[in-house]
């Protein structure tokens, strides 16, 4: 297949979005086989990264960037309190050192963003009242030479992002009740976009220290509440990571599956059947028609039987067979009543969602992204079917963009 690239237009600051015939194949000169995040290509002369491959065809190209670790090595706090925080929403002190919703634009760009969306990783910022007395204290667990700060303020979509600190002083030094002000700065409001970058404070010299306080003085709200998103040290002794390149490497070793026909009996495995006349939704029959070959992509055929039976008690069954996906599956109906649409399997061996190859990341819910924090299931999950080991079967997640029709799509 051919990545056929057709014209350039501009997506943004230092970014680039190439319209493609076809979001997987080949470019004259280039390699065969799909675009990958991170995957280096020259244009005219000029090195771009691929960065993502979001929705319609589209990929987002990016030229080379300075990383984040420009004052030195990232030091990461072992523990962080704050005066406040809203902790009935799990935005504790502690989503400022723990990594959730933060990552790097592209596997060994070395440029770390944070996400816009707050409930990220269960919770990926802190905020707590806006009173007279507001800090942030870290503890880096042992005595460093630092450089300075890294931080990703408050970057809540949907204006909440006016939450973020404004005025803050810092303050640091190996003892926790002995810290000396080092610098008082102003911290830029943060976008509420994915694509943050966050900001290096600088210190005028480095200092050591174990513990650092941030005494905060304003927000850009005016008063309510106040956050952050992400807080990092520089090391003055160690210098920053630098742009790699990264081979995937994946997580779990590929998943052998029972070769069966559509609905063939596994021997040996529970095969939930039903009469024909049961009202059950076979996602092999008309007017759905998937295939569950694994070959075919059976993303629409899954996701339009879903969509036509929300909030009515149906049962959306899978006869054996492996079932292709490149999307996020998604259960039909309004908030609150997709609870009442139940994916049944005829066995949990022979019955296999899977993820197909290739499938580009494009958002950090993404079950093959790159980077980031792995998410536990919930406690006490169960499963009617399987899937691949990349796949928790309590969610059902995948990315979009490996079918893609060889029809223009605007950037």
């Amino acid at each position: 297949m051919a990545r056929s690239f057709l014209n350039l237009v501009a997506a943004g600051a230092g970014a680039v979005a190439l319209v493609l015939v076809a979001a997987c194949g080949e470019e004259p000169g280039a390699g065969a086989g799909p675009l990958r995040p991170g995957e280096q290509l020259k244009i005219k002369g000029q090195t771009y990264f691929v960065e993502k491959l979001p929705d319609g065809g589209k990929v987002v190209l990016t030229p080379p960037v300075a990383p984040t670790e420009s004052l030195g090595a990232f030091v990461t706090p072992v523990e962080a309190w704050s005066s406040s925080a809203q902790d009935s929403a799990g935005r504790t002190a502690r989503k400022l050192i723990d990594g959730s919703g933060w990552a790097q634009t592209y596997p060994g760009s070395a440029v770390y963003v944070h996400a816009a969306n707050v409930y990220e990783d269960a919770g990926c910022m802190w905020n707590g009242m806006m009173g007279k007395d507001n800090w942030v204290l870290f503890d880096l667990g042992k005595e460093y030479n630092l450089a300075g700060i890294y931080v990703w303020n408050y970057n809540e979509k949907g204006g909440w992002n006016t939450r973020g600190v404004k005025e803050m002083e810092v303050l640091a030094g190996p003892e926790k009740d002995k810290l000396q002000k080092l610098t008082a700065c102003t911290l830029e409001m943060a976008p509420g976009t994915d694509d943050y970058r966050g900001q290096a404070v600088a210190f005028d010299k480095p200092v050591k220290a174990r513990w650092v306080r941030f005494d905060i003085k304003s927000n850009y709200r005016g008063g309510e509440m106040v956050g952050l998103a992400e807080v990092r040290f520089a090391n003055a002794d160690v210098k920053g990571e630098v742009p790699r390149k990264v081979e995937f490497k994946p997580k779990h070793a590929r998943p052998t599956h029972p070769k069966l026909a559509v609905g063939q009996r596994l021997e040996g495995a529970e095969n939930v059947t039903y009469p024909a006349d049961a009202g059950v939704i076979d996602v092999t029959k008309a007017p759905y028609n998937a295939k569950g070959d694994g070959v075919t992509d059976d993303t629409a055929a899954i996701q339009k039987a879903l969509d036509d039976w929300p909030d009515k008690g149906a049962i959306i069954y899978l006869p054996n067979g492996a079932y292709l996906i490149c999307d996020t599956l998604k259960w039909g109906g309004k908030p609150n009543t997709q609870k009442r649409t139940i994916l049944q399997g005829q066995s949990r061996a022979g019955t296999v969602i899977r993820l197909q190859d290739n499938c580009p990341t494009r958002t950090r819910e993404s079950p093959r992204r790159a980077y980031g924090p792995a998410r536990p299931p919930p406690s006490g999950s169960a499963t009617r079917f399987t899937t691949s080991p990349s796949i928790p079967a309590w969610a059902i997640r995948a990315p979009a963009g490996c079918s893609s029709s060889p029809t223009t799509r605007a950037a």
